[in-house]
């Protein structure tokens, strides 16, 4: 076991990697510039760059060097907790940045991921307990129509309902819990409708097996069954789902955040992209890569926990 934990912090460690250095060459790559975005944004010589305060504005940023050069620099960075400085707010550093956004992120994730979690299994669970009614014909249709719908179409028709048309729910900002709802909602809705489902096929698959009918003919009565012997065995590949669920949700976040206004690591990850801010691209896909490994590992790890007959060699 402690081998293979090693294993997988180690792979864990080249995936991030991996997935770092492709983004910091890819976006140097792109026509993204942020030298030439700074001096068109100062509004001097009515939008002509003059080449030399062009030039020197490159070196200065250390951007004129070779993309091998850049890289090993900042990697030393940030091994010594130091992402930079935001090229276009002068001033402020990433780390700032990230300090502000990564909890507000953080808690829109963990709400979404916890209500696709619990009201999602709670109904696959059910309804593959009174499967063929019309109760799980009906939802089953319900989720798979709530499933094919996009994340930016549910929170435009959430916004029109409750914020527009009954003005119940504020629909920017993130101050107080009221705001917490409709980007919630939003995240969760297609990941309930996902859970429904995996829930619904992982528990008949248990309830078809013997020892549910053993527990049956002993007279055990029918929700013991259900919620202590086949709930736990069928949370091994629910419990599967969750690191790409969550992977989904880090996603959704970059929808929900700009549509709602809400300032997490994602609001700020889609300015830089526009705005051809790299230090804080880097930094948030950096720190998004760590976040979704860092989930799959403890998945990867929850299996023993829940079922002890689970031995990873």
């Amino acid at each position: 076991m402690f081998v293979y934990v090693i294993r997988r912090v180690l792979s864990s460690i080249v995936v991030t990697v991996g997935v770092f250095l492709t983004v910091f060459v890819l976006v140097r790559l792109t026509p993204l510039d942020p030298v030439r975005y700074l001096l068109q944004q100062s509004g001097r010589n009515a939008g002509f760059i003059d080449p030399v305060e062009y030039a020197a504005l490159r070196h200065q940023l250390g951007l004129d060097q070779p993309v091998q050069v850049q890289f090993v620099s900042y990697v030393n960075g940030v091994l010594h907790g130091d992402f930079g400085m935001s090229i276009i707010n002068p001033g402020r550093r990433v780390s700032d940045i990230l300090a502000r956004g990564i909890p507000v992120s953080l808690h829109l994730s963990l709400m979404g991921l916890g209500l696709q979690f619990i009201l999602g299994n709670l109904f696959g669970i059910f309804a593959a307990a009174h499967r063929n009614s019309l109760f799980d014909r009906l939802g089953l249709s319900i989720a798979i129509l709530a499933g094919a719908v996009p994340q930016l179409v549910w929170g435009a028709v959430l916004i029109i309902i409750f914020g527009v048309q009954l003005r119940w729910l504020p629909i920017r900002g993130w101050d107080t819990p009221q705001h917490w709802i409709l980007p919630t909602l939003t995240l969760a809705v297609s990941g309930i409708a996902d859970y429904a489902r995996f829930g619904r096929a992982a528990t008949l698959e248990q309830i078809r097996k013997n020892y549910v009918r053993t527990a049956r003919a002993k007279g055990v009565h029918e929700n013991r069954v259900l919620l202590h012997h086949v709930l736990r065995n069928s949370l091994i590949p629910i419990i599967t789902f969750v690191g790409p669920s969550f992977a989904f949700v880090i996603a959704g976040n970059f929808v929900v955040e700009t549509m709602f206004g809400v300032p997490g690591v994602a609001f700020y990850a889609i300015t830089a992209s526009i705005q051809g801010d790299y230090p804080v691209i880097q930094a948030t896909v950096l720190l998004i890569a760590i976040m979704i490994t860092t989930v799959n590992l403890f998945v990867d790890l929850t299996y023993g926990v829940i079922d002890p007959r689970i031995r990873i060699q």
